[in-house]
């Protein structure tokens, strides 16, 4: 396939693409001027709640069927889809009903949390679950007319309802937000060709899933916590305006997340027919140009991004503080190897190989777990502190998934 024909393919995921990570990065600016730093970071850790539901129903569900269902074919493959479908809304439900009973009930929550925001943040990781996967099965058919559809009504009108309703408040912004999202469910719902259920083979569906998603489940767990517990250690230690700060000043790179998503979207499913075509060695050599790549995308773009960090800051939120100038720099280096693992990451699931994933997590977990507690011991603690936690654990989590992926690949040559 030559250069004209792949920029032809790519150009509806890029423009998906621009459209949720466009949104999300003028939501946050939004949310930022309207709620301000402290009140953007209770809705930056609320959103990473819903985060650890939708990383489970991830590893659970959406990973295994981007590259187990492009291999299906005919009725098969419908039938497929209705169970994946039928086990989305049930881990929905399900994880709803979780969070009204802890957020309601229990009495071991941090300080900034709220009795009001459990029924918000319930149907915001519902709606949001649901939603993802909409979009992830049209992604592994190829419709990409069609994903571009549903997170255009998801995501757009975000926009709107940042700018008019975040004012009052974070718990009104939840709702509206959750009402997009739904809104793009029940637009997918209505709009396509009703998958057929079957019993048996929903039943069917959560052996192969959990046999190739058995380690990935632990690792998204695992991924969450060395991802958020850095954060919420610090919002706890220095209250929850560090997680907007952090997450204010990450929002620059929102741009370098658009190549993220295209390829988490478009190359489970690439990679699977690659697999399917030459093997392992094909796989192999897919894999690797399409993390060099990536790799040197991200750093390019995130030195650009963290140079005129300043600028950009001021022209969004009216101020740029010398730290948050600083600390986009750390996003660099940390962007770049979350950019190599992304795709190696792909290769593994493809191969159904899944264990150096969890070994990663938990390496990246002990060292999330380890620097939380240091930082917790600091008499000064400061934004620099934790950034600088983040890379390591980056770093910690990247090198077993590259060790593990070389290790298959030179088996399935030999």
């Amino acid at each position: 396939m030559n250069f004209k024909s792949r920029a032809a393919r790519l150009k509806l995921p890029i423009a998906d693409q621009a459209v949720v990570s466009g949104s999300n990065f003028l939501v946050g600016i939004l949310l930022v001027r309207a709620l301000g730093v402290e009140g953007y970071g209770v809705y930056v850790l609320l959103w990473s709640i819903t985060q650890f539901m939708q990383a489970c129903a991830t590893a659970l569900l959406n990973a295994p069927m981007a590259t187990i269902g492009p291999a299906q074919g005919g009725s098969e493959a419908d039938t497929y889809y209705g169970s994946v479908g039928t086990l989305t809304l049930l881990w929905a439900l399900f994880t709803g009903g979780l969070v009204l009973l802890i957020g309601s009930v229990s009495t071991a929550l941090p300080a900034w949390w709220r009795a009001e925001y459990a029924v918000p943040l319930a149907c915001w990781q519902a709606t949001a679950q649901v939603q993802e996967f909409a979009r992830r099965v049209a992604y592994a058919r190829g419709a990409h007319v069609r994903v571009l559809a549903i997170d255009a009504v998801g995501y757009l009108p975000q926009i709107a309802v940042a700018a008019i309703f975040a004012s009052a408040g974070v718990v009104p912004a939840i709702w509206w937000i959750s009402s997009c999202l739904g809104a793009s469910a029940a637009f997918a719902w209505f709009t396509e060709v009703r998958f057929p259920f079957d019993a048996a083979q929903a039943f069917s569906t959560i052996r192969r899933h959990w046999i190739s998603s058995r380690w990935l489940l632990g690792a998204a767990w695992l991924q969450w916590i060395s991802s958020n517990l850095l954060i919420l250690g610090a919002a706890s230690t220095m209250g929850a305006v560090i997680a907007g700060a952090i997450r204010a000043t990450q929002n620059i790179f929102g741009f370098v997340n658009i190549a993220f998503n295209v390829v988490e979207s478009v190359t489970p499913a690439a990679a699977s027919r690659r697999m399917a075509a030459g093997g392992v060695r094909a796989l192999g050599a897919f894999v690797v140009s399409r993390a060099v790549l990536l790799a040197v995308i991200t750093l390019a773009c995130g030195l650009i991004l963290a140079l005129g960090s300043r600028e950009i800051l001021t022209i969004f939120y009216g101020a740029a503080g010398p730290e948050a100038t600083h600390a986009a720099i750390w996003f660099v280096p940390i962007y770049t190897l979350t950019a190599v693992g992304l795709v190696l990451r792909i290769g593994l699931r493809t191969m159904e190989r899944t264990r150096a994933i969890f070994v990663g997590y938990v390496a990246s977990t002990c060292a999330s777990i380890a620097t939380t507690h240091w930082l917790q011991t600091q008499l000064e603690p400061n934004i620099h502190f934790v950034l600088a936690a983040l890379l390591l654990t980056q770093l910690v989590a990247l090198s077993p998934v590259m060790m593990g992926f070389r290790q298959l690949i030179k088996r399935g040559e030999g």
